[in-house]
């Protein structure tokens, strides 16, 4: 089985190092650019640093699905952290580090973050509660991610009765 298989591979090697074999004369199949551009996220999905929040699920089709249960501390940082985001992406621009020529996404950006004003959001911060932080917070996660963001409620007090009950 072993034999078989470096055999093959040798052969394979060999029809792909072949003279007119993809690649090797004139611009390769498929679509391409003549240059990397330079990519970077602009969505609003939100960042954790915590590796144990993070669900990954591989469904039919191979689509991957990424879960984060969100803690209290990301949902307290979620507008600041949108607020660096862009103003990260901003000072790249500008500085002439990135140069964008084909990726529009990131004025799209700013106009949403424009729509939901926030610059009064991050300022206003400092004068909320802890739980208005949050929740306000939370109400802008859900604005930005329309249908992507689920509130799980369960009602602990009747699972922790039945549970007893059968234990």
């Amino acid at each position: 089985m072993r034999w078989t298989t470096i055999v093959g591979l040798a052969m394979m090697a060999s029809v792909a190092g072949a003279k007119g074999a993809r690649g090797t004369e004139g611009p390769p199949w498929g679509v391409y650019y003549d240059r990397r551009e330079p990519s970077f996220y602009t969505g609003f999905a939100p960042r954790t640093l915590d590796p144990a929040r993070i669900h990954l699920h591989v469904g039919r089709g191979n689509q991957l699905r990424v879960t984060i249960v969100l803690s209290d501390q990301v949902l307290a940082e979620y507008a600041r952290e949108l607020d660096q985001r862009r103003r990260t992406y901003r000072t790249l621009i500008d500085g002439g580090r990135l140069v964008l020529t084909q990726n529009r996404a990131f004025e799209d950006f700013e106009a949403r973050l424009g729509e939901v004003n926030l610059d009064a959001l991050v300022a206003a911060e400092p004068s909320l509660r802890p739980g208005e932080l949050r929740a306000r917070n939370l109400d802008l996660l859900e604005r930005l991610n329309p249908g992507r963001v689920f509130r799980i409620r369960m009602p602990v007090d009747d699972v922790v009765r039945r549970w007893t009950a059968t234990v």
